[in-house]
Protein backbone atom coordinates (compact mmCIF):
# COMPACT_ATOMS: atom_id res chain seq x y z
CA UNK A 1 0.00 0.00 0.00
CA UNK A 2 1.43 3.66 -1.28
CA UNK A 3 0.17 6.90 0.37
CA UNK A 4 -0.26 9.70 -1.06
CA UNK A 5 -1.22 13.60 -1.11
CA UNK A 6 -2.80 15.83 -3.88
CA UNK A 7 -4.45 19.23 -3.36
CA UNK A 8 -6.19 21.36 -5.60
CA UNK A 9 -7.32 20.50 -8.53
CA UNK A 10 -9.88 22.95 -9.17
CA UNK A 11 -12.88 20.96 -11.38
CA UNK A 12 -10.17 19.95 -13.80
CA UNK A 13 -10.64 16.40 -14.16
CA UNK A 14 -8.79 15.51 -16.51
CA UNK A 15 -5.51 16.28 -15.33
CA UNK A 16 -6.57 14.72 -12.31
CA UNK A 17 -7.47 11.33 -14.04
CA UNK A 18 -3.67 11.80 -16.35
CA UNK A 19 -2.25 12.13 -12.26
CA UNK A 20 -3.80 8.91 -11.38
CA UNK A 21 -2.83 7.12 -13.97
CA UNK A 22 0.46 8.16 -13.80
CA UNK A 23 1.15 7.11 -10.17
CA UNK A 24 -0.69 3.45 -11.23
CA UNK A 25 -3.07 3.96 -8.31
CA UNK A 26 -4.07 0.79 -7.02
CA UNK A 27 -6.83 -0.76 -5.08
CA UNK A 28 -4.93 -0.69 -1.65
CA UNK A 29 -3.46 2.65 -2.23
CA UNK A 30 -4.52 5.44 0.42
CA UNK A 31 -5.05 9.16 -0.89
CA UNK A 32 -5.47 12.25 0.82
CA UNK A 33 -6.80 15.25 -0.94
CA UNK A 34 -5.78 18.32 0.72
CA UNK A 35 -8.95 20.21 -0.26
CA UNK A 36 -9.87 22.76 -3.28
CA UNK A 37 -11.69 20.25 -5.63
CA UNK A 38 -14.17 22.35 -6.78
CA UNK A 39 -14.62 26.32 -8.54
CA UNK A 40 -12.64 27.91 -11.41
CA UNK A 41 -12.75 24.38 -13.60
CA UNK A 42 -15.76 22.67 -14.86
CA UNK A 43 -15.92 19.47 -13.22
CA UNK A 44 -15.84 20.27 -9.65
CA UNK A 45 -19.05 18.41 -9.05
CA UNK A 46 -18.07 15.69 -10.79
CA UNK A 47 -14.81 15.08 -9.25
CA UNK A 48 -16.50 15.72 -6.17
CA UNK A 49 -18.45 12.69 -6.69
CA UNK A 50 -15.68 10.85 -8.06
CA UNK A 51 -13.71 11.58 -4.81
CA UNK A 52 -16.30 10.46 -2.79
CA UNK A 53 -17.59 7.44 -4.13
CA UNK A 54 -13.93 5.99 -3.85
CA UNK A 55 -12.41 4.40 -0.47
CA UNK A 56 -9.36 5.46 -1.36
CA UNK A 57 -9.47 9.14 -0.72
CA UNK A 58 -10.19 11.58 2.66
CA UNK A 59 -10.98 14.77 0.82
CA UNK A 60 -10.21 17.95 3.66
CA UNK A 61 -11.92 21.14 3.86
CA UNK A 62 -10.45 23.15 1.56
CA UNK A 63 -11.87 27.27 1.65
CA UNK A 64 -13.43 26.35 -1.17
CA UNK A 65 -15.68 23.78 0.03
CA UNK A 66 -16.20 25.71 3.12
CA UNK A 67 -16.85 28.64 1.32
CA UNK A 68 -19.76 26.23 -0.70
CA UNK A 69 -20.58 24.71 2.81
CA UNK A 70 -21.95 28.14 3.56
CA UNK A 71 -23.56 28.68 0.82
CA UNK A 72 -25.74 25.97 0.75
CA UNK A 73 -26.41 26.10 4.88
CA UNK A 74 -27.11 29.76 4.61
CA UNK A 75 -27.97 31.14 0.86
CA UNK A 76 -27.55 34.79 2.05
CA UNK A 77 -25.96 37.32 -0.77
CA UNK A 78 -22.93 37.65 1.17
CA UNK A 79 -21.70 33.72 1.10
CA UNK A 80 -22.97 33.67 -2.79
CA UNK A 81 -20.55 37.20 -3.07
CA UNK A 82 -17.59 35.40 -2.05
CA UNK A 83 -18.15 32.44 -3.42
CA UNK A 84 -18.99 33.41 -6.86
CA UNK A 85 -15.84 36.04 -6.64
CA UNK A 86 -13.85 33.08 -6.13
CA UNK A 87 -15.17 31.10 -9.21
CA UNK A 88 -17.91 29.26 -7.70
CA UNK A 89 -20.18 29.93 -10.23
CA UNK A 90 -19.31 27.13 -12.21
CA UNK A 91 -19.69 24.58 -9.26
CA UNK A 92 -23.54 26.02 -8.36
CA UNK A 93 -24.52 26.08 -11.90
CA UNK A 94 -23.68 21.63 -12.07
CA UNK A 95 -24.87 21.59 -8.51
CA UNK A 96 -28.10 23.06 -9.06
CA UNK A 97 -28.42 20.52 -12.20
CA UNK A 98 -27.96 17.32 -9.71
CA UNK A 99 -31.51 15.60 -8.24
CA UNK A 100 -32.37 16.80 -4.50
CA UNK A 101 -30.82 13.22 -3.24
CA UNK A 102 -27.74 13.57 -4.74
CA UNK A 103 -26.99 17.56 -3.54
CA UNK A 104 -28.06 16.25 -0.28
CA UNK A 105 -25.45 13.65 -0.58
CA UNK A 106 -23.11 15.99 -1.52
CA UNK A 107 -24.30 18.95 1.56
CA UNK A 108 -23.80 15.74 3.79
CA UNK A 109 -20.56 14.80 2.62
CA UNK A 110 -19.13 18.88 3.05
CA UNK A 111 -20.52 19.17 6.10
CA UNK A 112 -18.31 16.10 7.52
CA UNK A 113 -15.03 16.77 5.86
CA UNK A 114 -12.37 16.92 8.10
CA UNK A 115 -9.77 20.42 8.29
CA UNK A 116 -7.04 18.34 9.20
CA UNK A 117 -5.60 15.15 10.21
CA UNK A 118 -2.06 15.95 12.45
CA UNK A 119 -0.25 12.43 13.38
CA UNK A 120 -0.35 10.44 10.23
CA UNK A 121 2.53 8.52 10.48
CA UNK A 122 4.22 6.77 7.11
CA UNK A 123 7.38 4.93 8.30
CA UNK A 124 9.31 6.43 10.90
CA UNK A 125 7.71 9.86 10.17
CA UNK A 126 4.91 11.92 11.32
CA UNK A 127 3.34 14.19 8.66
CA UNK A 128 0.41 17.10 9.63
CA UNK A 129 -2.37 17.10 6.71
CA UNK A 130 -4.53 20.63 6.09
CA UNK A 131 -5.53 22.80 3.09
CA UNK A 132 -3.58 25.61 4.65
CA UNK A 133 -1.98 25.17 7.40
CA UNK A 134 -1.74 23.18 10.72
CA UNK A 135 -2.39 24.61 14.42
CA UNK A 136 0.08 23.04 17.45
CA UNK A 137 -3.29 23.61 19.65
CA UNK A 138 -4.73 20.38 17.70
CA UNK A 139 -2.01 17.60 17.58
CA UNK A 140 -3.53 14.16 17.46
CA UNK A 141 -6.20 12.24 14.97
CA UNK A 142 -8.28 14.36 12.90
CA UNK A 143 -9.80 17.71 13.22
CA UNK A 144 -13.25 18.44 12.13
CA UNK A 145 -15.48 21.74 12.61
CA UNK A 146 -17.02 20.70 15.23
CA UNK A 147 -13.88 20.48 16.72
CA UNK A 148 -12.77 24.34 16.59
CA UNK A 149 -14.01 27.92 17.55
CA UNK A 150 -12.24 29.17 14.25
CA UNK A 151 -11.19 27.47 11.44
CA UNK A 152 -9.28 30.21 9.71
CA UNK A 153 -5.84 28.77 9.91
CA UNK A 154 -6.55 25.72 8.68
CA UNK A 155 -8.16 26.57 5.26
CA UNK A 156 -7.15 30.43 4.96
CA UNK A 157 -4.00 30.96 6.39
CA UNK A 158 -1.08 31.95 4.15
CA UNK A 159 1.36 33.83 6.06
CA UNK A 160 3.44 30.82 6.61
CA UNK A 161 6.82 32.27 7.03
CA UNK A 162 5.79 34.12 10.27
CA UNK A 163 4.25 31.40 11.55
CA UNK A 164 6.13 28.81 13.96
CA UNK A 165 6.46 25.05 12.55
CA UNK A 166 5.04 22.10 14.60
CA UNK A 167 7.40 19.77 17.02
CA UNK A 168 7.45 16.70 15.51
CA UNK A 169 5.55 17.03 12.67
CA UNK A 170 6.01 17.69 8.98
CA UNK A 171 3.10 20.10 7.92
CA UNK A 172 2.23 19.19 4.07
CA UNK A 173 -0.89 21.75 2.82
CA UNK A 174 -1.93 23.25 -0.57
CA UNK A 175 -4.27 26.98 -0.75
CA UNK A 176 -1.07 29.02 -1.51
CA UNK A 177 0.55 29.11 -4.58
CA UNK A 178 3.69 27.30 -4.60
CA UNK A 179 5.57 30.60 -7.11
CA UNK A 180 4.50 32.72 -4.23
CA UNK A 181 6.83 30.55 -2.04
CA UNK A 182 9.65 29.90 -4.18
CA UNK A 183 9.50 33.31 -5.67
CA UNK A 184 9.95 31.79 -9.00
CA UNK A 185 7.76 32.75 -11.77
CA UNK A 186 10.00 31.37 -14.73
CA UNK A 187 9.98 27.61 -14.39
CA UNK A 188 7.45 25.30 -14.33
CA UNK A 189 5.78 25.47 -11.09
CA UNK A 190 7.28 23.02 -8.49
CA UNK A 191 6.91 21.76 -5.25
CA UNK A 192 7.78 24.20 -1.78
CA UNK A 193 9.43 23.12 0.97
CA UNK A 194 11.55 24.51 3.75
CA UNK A 195 14.15 22.29 4.03
CA UNK A 196 17.67 21.21 1.85
CA UNK A 197 15.15 18.54 0.49
CA UNK A 198 12.16 16.86 1.55
CA UNK A 199 13.21 14.78 3.50
CA UNK A 200 14.76 17.19 5.97
CA UNK A 201 11.05 19.70 5.67
CA UNK A 202 8.91 20.58 7.94
CA UNK A 203 6.74 22.46 5.69
CA UNK A 204 6.16 21.23 2.46
CA UNK A 205 3.37 23.35 -0.19
CA UNK A 206 1.78 21.27 -3.13
CA UNK A 207 -0.26 23.90 -5.01
CA UNK A 208 1.62 24.48 -7.84
CA UNK A 209 -1.22 26.40 -9.28
CA UNK A 210 -3.15 23.89 -10.99
CA UNK A 211 -6.17 25.99 -12.36
CA UNK A 212 -4.39 29.13 -12.72
CA UNK A 213 -3.55 30.84 -16.40
CA UNK A 214 -0.17 30.50 -15.81
CA UNK A 215 1.56 28.35 -18.91
CA UNK A 216 4.43 27.23 -16.01
CA UNK A 217 1.10 25.52 -13.67
CA UNK A 218 1.12 22.07 -12.91
CA UNK A 219 -0.87 19.45 -10.65
CA UNK A 220 1.53 17.99 -8.13
CA UNK A 221 1.64 14.80 -5.91
CA UNK A 222 3.65 13.39 -3.35
CA UNK A 223 4.06 9.67 -2.18
CA UNK A 224 5.02 9.77 1.14
CA UNK A 225 6.49 6.41 1.12
CA UNK A 226 9.60 7.50 -0.29
CA UNK A 227 8.68 11.54 -0.67
CA UNK A 228 9.00 10.92 -4.52
CA UNK A 229 7.00 13.49 -6.56
CA UNK A 230 4.59 13.48 -9.45
CA UNK A 231 3.87 16.13 -11.94
CA UNK A 232 1.35 16.30 -14.92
Amino acid sequence: MAVYVMSDIHGLKKRFDLMLKTIDLKVNDKVYFLGDVIDRGEDGIALLEQIMEDERFTLFMGNHEMMMLKCLQSPTNSNFTTWFCNGGHVTHFNYLRLDKSRQLKILNYLNQLPLALCDLKVNDRYFYLTHAYGDSNYMHGFVYLDDVDDPYRFIWERNIHDLARIEGRTIIAGHTISALLNNNFNEPMSIYHDGKDLVDAKYINIDCGCASKSPLARFACIRLDDMQVFYV
